[in-house]
């Protein structure tokens, strides 16, 4: 039977193979590839990195563990409210063990970020699901942050539009939920807060802080009085 080459793989992993072996392996993979950009695609190369994973201690901890990691990551290092979303999306890619648990973890979803684009409120309130919510909305935050290179800053009749999309289709989709709101901070337009008349006078059991802040009117309390 012919010697295997250093970046051929197997069809069943080597018991006693370690990191620095399937690291070298990989290497000498990476330099038969006309295009290293493109690694991410190579099936050779999936299965040598998930051979690699499978030998970190990180990825042989217990659920228990890895959940508790998770949570102190968020806690220390997502803290900043609205932040909840990107740092879930960066740490469902660490490996199959993380995303399986940032994904099931439904209490993990339960922030919705100010500036949080249309699709990742919905994916973070089916996510959550019957977990208490932590409700923050920002339409100016919102075409700061992914709208501003395509806006130029002098039209502000464009971005008061943009602004004005988000916040309806954003409280859309929010305020059905209304009963599991927590905590909300909402800086909206004054032609916003008519949707916010339908769910005030509604059972809200489990909030414990509420602000609005209105802009583009002269008394922003009137509207709740």
């Amino acid at each position: 039977m012919g010697s295997q080459n250093a970046h051929e793989i197997s069809d069943s992993p080597n018991t006693q193979e370690t990191i620095f072996d399937i690291d070298h392996r990989i290497e000498a993979l990476l330099a038969t590839l006309p295009d290293p950009s493109q690694s991410a695609h190579s099936p050779q190369l999936i299965e040598l990195r998930r051979r690699r994973n499978a030998l970190v201690p990180l990825y042989q901890l217990p659920v228990e563990l890895l959940l508790a990691v998770v949570r102190f990551y968020l806690k220390e290092v997502a803290a900043v409210y609205g932040r909840h979303y990107s740092h879930l999306m960066k740490l469902s890619l660490v490996s199959m063990s993380f995303k399986n648990i940032v994904e099931e973890g439904s209490e993990f979803w339960a922030c919705i970020g100010a500036a949080l684009p249309i699709p990742g409120v919905e994916m973070c309130l089916v996510r959550s699901r019957n977990q208490p919510l932590d409700i923050y909305l920002d339409s100016i935050k919102y075409v700061v942050q992914n709208e501003g290179p395509s806006i130029n800053t002098s039209k502000w009749d464009e971005a008061l539009k943009i602004r004005r999309t988000y916040e309806k289709a954003f409280l859309d989709r929010v305020l059905p939920h209304f009963s599991r709101v927590k905590v909300a901070s909402l800086k909206i337009e004054a032609e916003s807060w008519i949707s916010l008349q339908t769910v005030l006078g509604s059972p809200a059991p489990l909030l414990k802080s509420f602000s609005i802040e209105g802009r583009g009117a002269q008394d922003p309390l009137l509207f709740l009085q």
